[in-house]
């Protein structure tokens, strides 16, 4: 209906304007990375996080890949992606996601890895700045492909993220993701 005045109709676009979704990253971060570990002994897996600007770009970038049963730190250089110029802040974390590379135990058994501390590094701290501990991983939802070793369809029961106190890099428990191979 044309007949509204402009402002109404644009207040209308404004409540159905879509929200941000995801962990916004301070700004000035230039790495993002985190502890990861493998089940399996044999097990390579590579992580990944989706990252999305204030343009609406996402982006993907390979964090590194996994190491036999054993904690190792996987971290992206952004800054080395923006190397001409800062990031367009704020920037999301979207999803972090994993590709089975090889497995010990092959098509139908149980692999996972678990995650800890994701991280940033720039120029507001000294240091290394923990974003997320997966003490409690209630906030975080299981997305699945049928990308070669991961599980069938959208929330396929196969697929969990638990906080597990058994493997842990820091603090009380980690995030365990856990799925089929195939």
């Amino acid at each position: 209906d044309f007949g509204k005045p402009l402002a109404e109709l644009l207040a209308t676009l404004i409540k159905d304007a879509p929200t941000q979704q995801g962990l916004k990253l301070p700004d000035g971060t230039k790495t993002i990375g985190l502890w990861a570990y493998p089940e399996e002994a044999n097990a390579r897996t590579t992580v990944s996080v989706s990252i999305t600007d204030s343009q609406g770009r996402h982006l993907d970038f390979d964090l590194g890949i996994t190491a036999n049963q054993t904690w190792k730190y996987l971290e992206y250089d952004l800054a080395s992606f923006w190397s001409q110029s800062e990031p367009p802040y704020p920037l999301y974390l979207d999803i972090i996601y994993v590709r089975p590379e090889s497995a010990a135990g092959g098509a139908g058994s149980i692999q996972g890895v678990y995650f800890d501390d994701l991280q940033v590094r720039g120029s507001s701290s000294a240091g290394p700045v923990v974003i997320e501990n997966f003490e409690d991983v209630g906030k975080w939802t299981i997305v699945t492909d049928d990308a070669p070793g991961s599980s069938p369809g959208p929330g396929a029961p196969t697929s969990r993220f638990i906080s597990d106190k058994r493997i842990r890099h820091g603090g009380d428990s980690s995030g365990r993701l856990s799925w089929v191979g195939r």
